[in-house]
């Protein structure tokens, strides 16, 4: 009789909240597909803001988190463009990268100022010739 009630306890109340923890597939691989995004977007916005010298494997970086779905023209909480943030901090090749991947030159930020009228105003002539 005790065998009977442990069975009877363990399928009641220990399969099915067993059964409850496992994770569902569609939610987790969105869930994780966010945090993909979230952190691919920080990284590039990190760099554009110049913490750091750009190096070929931070560029090879880029290319993959544009690759998986990040957004080219994602902003921080200034509303400044990724664009933006690499031409106030002079990275000439992160531009070109995401001009490649078709940035949006005519996004206004920083007091209705585009990319290249701050170019123009840092007289960066690299980056202007990049965006002209």
């Amino acid at each position: 009789m005790k065998n009977i009630k442990k069975v009877l306890w363990f399928a009641l109340f220990v399969i099915p909240f067993t059964n409850s923890m496992q994770p569902e597939p569609k939610k987790d691989a969105d869930y994780y597909l966010q945090v993909l995004h979230y952190s691919g977007k920080n990284f590039l916005l990190q760099l554009a803001k110049g913490s750091k010298p750009i190096c070929e494997k931070d560029l090879q970086k880029v290319r993959g988190v544009l690759l998986i779905g990040v957004d080219v023209n994602c902003t921080d909480k200034l509303q400044n463009s990724a664009l933006i943030l690499a031409t106030i901090h002079n990275q000439p090749e992160l531009v070109s990268l995401l001009l490649e991947h078709k940035a949006n030159k005519k996004y206004k930020a920083l007091f209705n100022r585009t990319a290249l009228s701050l170019a123009q105003e840092f007289d960066n002539k690299e980056i202007a010739k990049l965006l002209e």
